[in-house]
């Protein structure tokens, strides 16, 4: 630790100067757009409504506050990373500048896999939204996990194609998910709420015999705390960003706040327009999101519903893919994976 601390800055940004250096391409913007991206309001809040509402009923909601103090502190400590080592890799070059080589190797393995598996997790929801999109009510196993596959090929090749292509199909994806997810908000509250404000502090029963702070409220703080990730992928591509030391803590931080602002909004919305929301807390089952913007907009809400899923679930993909490359490029620079003189290479 003595001897990663008293590096200057200097120094450190000396080990990757060369050909084996990733030219900047990318502004705040982007960053803050990669960043927002990976976290997704839509797969953020979708993932974790109805199993939050159903643990702890409306009043999960102020476990959203809490974790996001707990997630600014964490984000507070990644921008300071991301702004003294600003090289492609994120988590695996800040663990490795920092402990050694050791523990970057073992962040990097960790990360790489987290984030493989939660591009097949993305590629498969959104395949069945995709699907119910095209009006296939029932699809097979096979036939989803064959759509599944299709998206990452053409996720993959989004990738490939280049920085320029990336950064219009995130930004023109996140300008449809805020929209939406605001758009939707606030129709809500202005026209459809149906329960009021005191309902966010009612625990509907779900903390039994013992107190709602010590039970039910841990879980819904548990499951919100799925909801605020990804903000580091700002850091996964910082040796791109045009001034990292300034632009990629600044993305990172404003990408957590923004995203948390718009879920937090959407969730209140929907808790307060939930149609019966004893009987639904009672049945503990169906989809609260889906049935309550169904008994407000009536049946045709479906299919624009589905294809602001898949947008951000698309997204999410190709912004979780942009930030795993990267540490597989940064990881194999350094010779720390096998195949490293394949991985490593760059084209165009």
């Amino acid at each position: 630790m003595s001897s990663t601390s008293s590096e200057s800055s200097g120094v450190v940004h000396d080990e990757v100067t060369g050909e084996h250096r990733l030219s900047q391409g990318f502004t705040f913007r982007s960053a803050f757009a990669l960043a927002f991206a990976d976290i997704s309001p839509i797969v953020a809040l979708y993932a974790i409504f109805t199993l939050a509402l159903f643990s702890a009923g409306p009043a999960f909601f102020w476990a959203f506050p809490i974790v996001l103090v707990g997630q600014l502190l964490v984000a507070a400590v990644f921008g300071e990373l991301a702004s003294r080592y600003p090289f492609a890799g994120s988590v695996y070059q800040w663990a490795r500048h920092v402990q050694g080589t050791p523990w970057g190797w073992f962040a990097a393995w960790a990360y790489i896999w987290g984030l493989t598996i939660a591009l097949s997790t993305l590629s498969y929801g959104a395949s069945g939204f995709l699907l119910e999109i095209f009006g296939v009510a029932s699809p097979t196993g096979w036939l989803i996990t064959a759509v599944a596959l299709l998206i990452i090929v053409v996720g993959t090749l989004t990738n490939m194609v280049g920085r320029g292509f990336l950064k219009v199909m995130v930004l023109a994806s996140i300008t449809a998910e805020v929209l939406g997810s605001i758009g939707l908000g606030t129709v809500l509250l202005l026209f459809y709420r149906v329960n009021p404000f005191s309902t966010l502090f009612d625990g509907f029963g779900t903390q039994g015999n013992s107190l709602w702070l010590t039970g039910p409220a841990l879980v819904a703080v548990a499951f919100v705390g799925w909801s605020f990730l990804g903000f580091e992928a700002a850091g996964s591509i910082g040796e791109e960003v045009e001034e990292p030391e300034r632009n990629v803590p600044k993305a990172i931080i404003l990408s957590l706040l923004c995203v948390a602002l718009v879920v937090m909004y959407s969730s209140l919305a929907l808790i307060l327009a939930i149609p019966n929301l004893s009987e639904v807390m009672s049945a503990q089952s169906g989809d609260p999101v889906a049935d309550t913007l169904t008994a407000h907009f009536g049946a045709g809400i479906g299919r624009p519903l589905l294809v602001l899923f898949v947008v951000g679930f698309l997204s999410s993909f190709l912004a979780v893919q942009a930030a795993v490359s990267r540490c597989v490029w940064g990881s194999a620079r350094d010779r720390s994976l096998p195949g490293s003189g394949l991985l490593d290479q760059l084209r165009g």
